[in-house]
Parts: C-alpha cells; sequence; structure tokens
C-alpha cells in the first residue's frame, strides 16, 4: 500500500441489542471512501458512505497508531495526559483507589488516528456479521490433519480498500505459497480471475485451483478461456482438493511438472484441468463426502482480529 495514503480501521460493534448482539466486525476502510478527520465521540454516520446503506452508526471511541485511546471527557483535537482512575478507558489499577496519569487523545478525530469504534444503531439490508465461509473451512482443516500447511485470506475485511491496494495484499499472500486456492460465486467470479492472473503474473510457477458451484458448472469455458486456471475442483472438493494438493507437492519434490501426470490426476475424481496437448479433461462426478468423517472446520486459522463470526456452533 502505499504511504501517502490513509487507511482507517473500522472496529464495528452489534451493540447490547439486536441481531449483532456482543459481535464485533473489524474492516479497513480507504480515506477516499470517506474521511472521519474531526468527527467526534457521539456523531452518527449514515451508513451508505462507508458502503453499509441504510445503517447507522455512533462513533463511540478510537485511538492512534501508539495505542493512546480518546476519551469523550477530553474535548477537541488533543493529546494530554490526565488523571484517570478504576473503568477509565487506558488505565486498569492494580490496587484500590490507585489513580496514574496516562496519555489520552480527545474526543475529536484527528488526522493521526488509525482505528475508530463504531456502534451500530440501525440496520440495514445487507447482513454485516455473517458466517464464514465452511466448506473453505472445511478443507483448511483437511490439509491441516494431513500435515499440509494452509493459510486462509477473507477477503470481505478489505472491502473498503482501493484494488490496487487489495492486489497488493493477496500479492504479498502469493508470494510465500506454491498453490493458490480460490473459492467464488457467480457475482464474484470476475475477481477471482483477477486473482488468478494475479498469481500467475507473479510466476508461473504458482499453481491455482478454482472451486464453487459457478465454476463447476462452466469449467470447459472457463478452462478454454483463461490461461490462469491449472484446475477446477467440481461440485464437493472435500476428496478431490486434498488428494491433488498431495500429488502436486510429491511431484514438485521431484522437479516435476504436474501436467505430464495425467494418469495420477485422473484417478482423482472431480477434476477439470487442460493436459499438456491442450485437451480439457474431466475426471468424473467427485466421490460422495462422508460429513460424519470430516474434521471440525478450522476456525482457528480466521484471523483472530477479525474474528467476527457468530461462534454458537463451536
Amino acid at each position: 500500500m502505499s504511504s501517502d495514503k490513509r487507511v482507517y480501521k473500522l472496529n464495528i460493534s452489534g451493540g447490547t441489542s439486536g441481531a449483532g448482539k456482543g459481535l464485533s466486525k473489524l474492516i479497513e476502510i480507504d480515506e477516499k471512501k470517506f474521511r472521519f478527520e474531526a468527527m467526534k465521540i457521539g456523531d452518527t454516520i449514515k451508513g451508505g458512505l462507508i458502503g453499509f446503506p441504510n445503517y447507522e452508526f455512533e462513533i463511540t471511541g478510537g485511538s492512534d497508531a501508539s495505542g493512546f485511546p480518546m476519551r469523550k471527557d477530553v474535548h477537541g483535537p488533543v493529546k494530554k495526559k490526565i488523571l484517570v482512575s478504576k473503568r477509565a478507558i487506558g488505565y486498569k489499577p492494580r490496587r484500590k483507589g490507585e489513580k496514574r496519569r496516562k496519555t489520552v487523545r480527545g474526543n475529536e478525530i484527528t488526522y493521526d488516528m488509525t482505528l475508530i469504534n463504531l456502534k451500530i444503531l440501525k440496520y440495514g439490508e445487507t447482513e454485516l456479521f455473517r458466517e464464514p465461509n465452511l466448506g473453505i473451512l472445511y478443507l483448511a482443516a483437511i490439509l491441516d490433519q494431513n500435515n499440509i500447511p494452509v493459510e486462509i485470506l477473507d477477503l470481505e475485511q478489505y472491502y473498503g480498500l482501493e484494488s490496487e491496494d487489495i492486489d497488493q495484499i493477496i500479492l504479498e499472500k502469493i508470494k510465500y505459497h506454491d498453490i493458490i486456492g480460490i473459492t467464488s460465486l457467480t457475482n464474484t467470479f470476475h475477481l477471482a480471475i483477477r486473482f488468478a492472473k494475479l498469481a500467475k503474473n507473479y510466476s508461473r510457477k504458482k499453481i491455482v485451483v478454482l472451486g464453487g458451484p459457478h465454476v463447476s458448472f462452466k469449467y470447459e469455458e472457463i478452462l478454454n478461456q483463461e490461461d490462469s486456471i491449472d484446475f477446477i475442483c467440481i461440485k464437493e472438493s472435500e476428496n478431490s482438493f486434498p488428494k491433488l494438493i498431495s500429488l502436486i507437492t510429491r511431484i514438485k519434490d521431484k522437479n516435476g511438472l504436474i501436467h505430464n501426470y495425467e494418469t495420477e490426476l485422473n484417478k482423482i475424481k472431480g477434476l477439470a484441468y487442460k493436459n499438456f496437448k491442450g485437451e480439457i479433461k474431466f475426471t468424473g462426478s467427485p466421490n460422495p463426502v462422508k460429513i460424519d468423517i470430516l474434521p471440525l472446520p478450522a476456525r482457528y486459522l480466521l484471523s483472530q482480529e477479525n474474528f467476527y463470526y457468530k461462534v454458537a456452533s463451536v
């Protein structure tokens, strides 16, 4: 991300009532989308201005890059030391009645604020606190169970950034991974292709695997049109994807080319790919998934700073 561009982190709280009770969500938003400077604790914001139509938020606090918190009772765009006591923002006393001078920020947001706390006053139509993609979490758990290193990147928390900044975040992840798995729905398929091209432009040695309902039905068209895609997992991929990863890893250890191992690839049901002759191959419908023997979804791999998901089923 360019150094001259400011990004706010918004910590959105569901408050003490309503659908989001007890939940929070951390997102990033570029100052080009909305500027918070000069706003104060207690001010309200129309949700449409930050990407949540028909929502309404209240500013409840925030902090600067050094972690100094805003206080409602300190007025203006200031930074000062005040005497604080029990239950005060920015201080946890060790002994009863103990007070201490602590550095705090005023109730007005300044240019150097990095974290802003918002509380939902009114809910809109879109679901702000959503469940994570369980399919991805199951796949990650299976890979982890088989000692295959895996990392999950949830792009929803970056929706408020410019496209080039999101691309940079993805590139930073791509550098350290040989295999890139991407899932999407029909309405986000164009983003999946963009990210696949990013991976291939970085290095043609990166293996890109697509999954999801859209690509399952259009695999022939996609493989004919997009040379950035190596494999497509058809329908449920809890069996096919781990087997594919294991095969790719084994072949890479021999410095081989995966597409030259057509016989072994064809043993993995639920795959579509182009062989070394450019012919599209479909290995057949995937084997049924035995849900009762799947490991628990790998929620532990979700970003902890953005763990805003409902966890009632954990």
